[in-house]
């Protein structure tokens, strides 16, 4: 429509409307936000593998196990011809591989807890993978092992602390998720110590009794568990192995016995699993059985990852989709 101004001209109304700034698209505006608020890598991998931690652990232990089992039958009734040696060094590395993912699965879900000392242990994992031998990869394994197991003792320990000024008492199903309680990294490690004290005083006092004989029975194993490897690096081999192995596997009996693998099946299975991986371990060491047993090595790592993936079921199962929106619970008096 044409209106005439002042002076007699014309002009379009929709000249006198303000021009609108293009309004920006969607592309235009994350463009806009990455520019401004470049992500910190290492936060993006943290979050990737907070969330997906069951997904990672899984697919590595499985797929070096079924690798070392290959290696194992290959070795032994030759059903391909292949090159075992090669087998050997391949099957090794993905178990070395699997071992890596175990630990780094494990240390940030603890990170994500704030729970330091089996944080520690899982950490643990990864040099171990990297500089032991894969013959003394499992024996090895015992010391960041050892320690990654007291997560399980403090979640059964059923603590009571107190938490800004409140006595909470820690639940026996996320007792070792210190961060869901509202309590810090060093305040959680000064309590584990303090529970690991109470430990060693119930021992003497009253051991092995009522709820208390899970965490017990784990505390103790797990101690020996962690002197084996130390005593095989001091010359005392076979008897350094033994002693991993059989304390490994005395903890292995009391996850399939565990009333806890009502709710977590998976339990079970990782438990029997692994005192495979412990049998097998001690026996290729004996000359007896390596002198007519091929790969023995391999056979012990199937077992450890099949162990490592149904642990890492049971253990990351229930949180790996809440992790990234965990957030903390303010405690309620007891």
């Amino acid at each position: 429509m044409q209106v005439p101004d002042a002076y007699g001209l014309s002009h379009s109304i929709s000249s006198f409307h303000a021009t609108k700034p293009p309004v920006p698209s969607a592309q235009t505006e994350q463009n806009i936000e990455t520019t401004e608020t470049p992500k910190n890598p290492l936060k993006v991998v943290h979050k990737f593998i907070s969330e997906n931690k069951t997904e990672i652990n899984t697919t590595a232990n499985v797929f070096g196990a079924l690798t070392n089992l290959f290696a194992f039958l290959e070795g032994n009734f030759h059903l391909f011809n292949m090159d075992t040696d090669k087998l050997e060094i391949i099957s090794t590395f993905f178990a070395k591989c699997a071992t890596s993912a175990r630990g780094i699965t494990g240390a940030i879900d603890c990170f994500n807890k704030n729970n330091l000392i089996p944080l520690l242990g899982f950490a643990g994992e990864v040099p171990v993978a990297i500089f032991a031998s894969g013959f003394n990869l499992w024996l090895a394994r015992g010391i960041p092992q050892g320690i990654n197991q007291f997560q399980g003792i403090l979640k059964r320990r059923g603590i009571t602390t107190e938490v800004n000024g409140k006595t909470i008492t820690l639940s026996r199903e996320d007792g070792d998720d210190f961060k869901k309680y509202g309590i810090g990294m060093f305040e959680g490690l000064k309590l584990s110590f303090v529970e690991f004290g109470k430990i060693i005083k119930e021992l003497v006092t009253k051991p092995f009794k009522g709820e208390q004989r899970m965490p017990h029975s784990v505390f103790v194993c797990s101690i020996f568990q962690i002197l084996g490897p130390i005593l095989h690096l001091s010359g005392l081999k076979t008897f350094g192995a033994w002693m991993r192995d059989t304390f490994g596997a005395a903890v292995d009996v009391g996850y399939i016995l565990d009333k806890k693998k009502a709710d977590e099946p998976s339990y079970g299975p990782a438990g029997a699993a692994w005192i495979g991986s412990a049998i097998v371990d001690y026996l290729k060491r004996l000359d007896y059985f390596e002198s007519r047993v091929s790969n023995s090595t391999q056979l012990s790592l199937f077992f450890d990852g099949i162990a490592g993936a149904f642990y890492g079921i049971a253990n990351f199962g229930k949180s790996a989709k809440k992790t990234a929106a965990r957030s903390t619970v303010q405690p309620e008096a007891a």
